[in-house]
């Protein structure tokens, strides 16, 4: 299924865990060229069944609750090649995404490639990697982006490589179970609800490998405006920044 992969990423806080608004599933496989977006999709909810004179409106869940195994999405730890992109890097992807309003992975590698204060090739190469023993921010298999290492940055934070992939597993899992929420007010609900329904297993096992500290990870990974590929860009690409 082809996802928009480039969503805004916007973290809230819910039910002492995290619910990234537009980020959750955007680390899914894509079989595609991936049209790229600021934000997040739109589907039409189904018609409800028609209800007769007697019976009471029903709610019409935009999900389903049952158990949903994240567990089988296979994740990789994360491919260091800090000082491989400048810090304008983040420009170039933020000015490619915002004036093209059908970006597109391939347009992207493009423009960071061709930005030597970016880093050019160097940088284009350390954003996006095959699939192996590590991973970049963006996974390929040939010229395709197969997923988006959305736990990059909060393994690395944590410390914990299996922090990581509880994150990325767990992100996943909201993501596949409230992908047919319609608008963000819904998806929101989602992803709040299925923490204690179709996301349980993964709820409880982000909770085991992380601890409580996971929403401190979130938010020192996941900035106001980043995409879904930013803190994996920012935390295995870029030179990092003296704490003083």
């Amino acid at each position: 299924m082809v996802k928009k992969l480039f969503a805004l990423a916007s973290v809230t806080a819910l039910t002492g865990l995290v619910s990234m608004a537009t980020v959750a599933g955007c680390s899914s496989t894509t079989t595609e060229e991936t049209t790229l977006d600021a934000g997040a999709d739109a589907k039409t909810q189904k018609d409800s069944a028609p209800i007769g004179d007697d019976e009471e409106p029903t709610e019409q869940l935009c999900y389903k609750e049952d158990p949903f195994d994240a567990s089988v999405f296979k994740y990789q730890p994360p491919r260091l090649q800090q000082g491989a992109c400048g810090d304008s890097v983040l420009d170039v992807i933020s000015g490619y995404v915002s004036g093209n309003e059908n970006a597109t992975f391939t347009g992207l590698r493009d423009a960071i490639k061709n930005s030597a204060d970016a880093g050019g090739q160097d940088c284009a190469d350390c954003v996006f990697a095959n699939d192996g023993d590590t991973w970049a921010p963006l996974v390929l298999e040939g010229n395709k982006v197969v997923a988006v290492n959305t736990g990059a940055c909060v393994g690395l934070v944590s410390g914990k490589e299996a922090c990581g992939r509880a994150f990325f597993q767990w992100d996943i899992c909201l993501g596949e179970v409230c992908a047919e929420c319609a608008d963000q007010s819904e998806a929101r609900s989602c992803y709040s609800a299925v923490q204690d329904t179709a996301c349980k297993a993964a709820s409880d096992e982000l909770l085991k490998e992380c601890g409580p500290e996971i929403n401190t990870f979130v938010d020192a990974c996941f900035l106001d405006g980043d995409l879904t590929f930013t803190p994996a860009v920012r935390t295995l690409c870029l030179e990092p920044k003296d704490a003083g």
